[in-house]
């Protein structure tokens, strides 16, 4: 065999390898939602960031592998590649991966909870005095505008600034 066709089925067969990566990279953000709640925006970005990595890691073989150059059999085997994933290991990888992962929320929400709950218990001793110290430096901004209104001596000021050409108080 030539090395010519030796490089071109080494490649055929590390591109089939490129697309079971790329599978479990798939797997992977979908574990992440199944075993997280999220919204939109998060999911959105989740699959973002898939196709930069799977971008990514496709241009780097590409480059690396192949000289760059691009043939129509490498496509055929990413999609190969990931086909063979998708229907042996998937289904198995993301049953038993999500229930480890649930395990483990189960074991750690316990102190967490009992964390928040702490933090919950200082929080509201905090806010009142917060407040009281709030309404205190309200009532006395307020009683200073009062006292600056009914100051018996603000006309008298107020003609002399007049006078000297100065902002009127």
């Amino acid at each position: 065999m030539s090395e010519q066709v030796y490089n071109q089925i080494s490649c055929l067969l590390l591109f089939i390898l490129i697309g079971i990566l790329i599978g479990l990279i798939f797997d992977f953000f979908r574990i992440l939602r199944r075993s997280f709640k999220t919204n939109t925006i998060i999911t959105a970005i989740e699959d973002i960031l898939f196709w930069l990595i799977s971008g990514f890691i496709l241009l780097f073989a590409v480059f690396i592998l192949n000289n760059g150059e691009i043939r129509l059999y490498m496509f055929f085997s990413i999609i190969f590649g990931l086909y063979i994933y998708l229907v042996t290991l998937s289904k198995i990888l993301i049953k038993y991966l999500v229930n480890i992962i649930c395990f483990f929320k189960k074991i750690l929400s316990v102190p967490i909870k009992f964390i928040v709950n702490i933090i919950l218990k200082i929080k509201r001793p905090i806010s009142v005095i917060r407040t009281k110290i709030r309404h205190f430096f309200t009532k006395i901004a307020t009683e200073s505008k009062k006292n600056r209104k009914n100051h018996p001596k603000k006309k008298e000021i107020n003609k002399k600034c007049r006078k000297n050409n100065y902002n009127v108080i």
